[in-house]
């Protein structure tokens, strides 16, 4: 692979512009295989020193907004949950979360205390506007939770139900 990679990278300073935009294309793929590759790696090695290493490695070289569904079902394994905050954190690195604010909203409401901090984190820096349909969903949905939440997140939820409230 490290020769056709090499190669790949050669062909996009041809004069052609075919060969340039199939390297590119060629090189998306690697970048997906090898993405493919360390999220398998991470589910399935019993090392913690090997799944950090692989977490670290995904978040600060392959920044791709369309992992974090991918994070987000790591984070459901319970064979990982000793990894949750830093797959949790691991999604706040990327641009755009916006369109997971429910599955965050679950992280706080359902998940430890350094899950919940990185999720309230996550989305009390969100920049968006998010429907009112959504808002209240949200809303309803941690204020009907609050009673039956461990006292420790009590701040988080409170964060939580204060940022959605000036969104109405």
């Amino acid at each position: 692979m490290k020769k056709d990679y090499n190669e790949l990278i050669e062909r996009l300073g041809n004069d052609n512009e075919d060969v340039v935009i199939g390297s590119l294309t060629e090189l998306v793929c690697i970048k997906k295989e090898i993405i493919s590759a360390l999220l398998s790696l991470m589910q399935n090695t019993n090392s913690h020193k090997v799944r950090d290493k692989v977490a670290l490695t995904i978040v600060d070289n392959f920044r791709d907004d369309k992992i974090i569904p991918t994070i987000i079902e790591l984070i459901k394994k319970p064979e990982l949950i000793e990894h949750n905050a830093k797959l949790v954190y691991a999604c706040g690195e990327y641009s755009d979360c916006r369109n997971f604010v429910e599955f965050f909203v679950d992280f706080v409401l359902n998940y430890d205390y350094h899950v919940a901090w990185n999720a309230t984190n996550i989305i009390l820096n969100m920049q968006c506007n998010f429907d009112e349909n959504t808002v209240s969903r949200i809303l309803q949905k941690i204020k009907t939770e609050k009673n039956s939440i461990d006292e420790n997140k009590l701040d988080f939820v409170d964060d939580l139900i204060s940022f959605f409230e000036k969104l109405v």
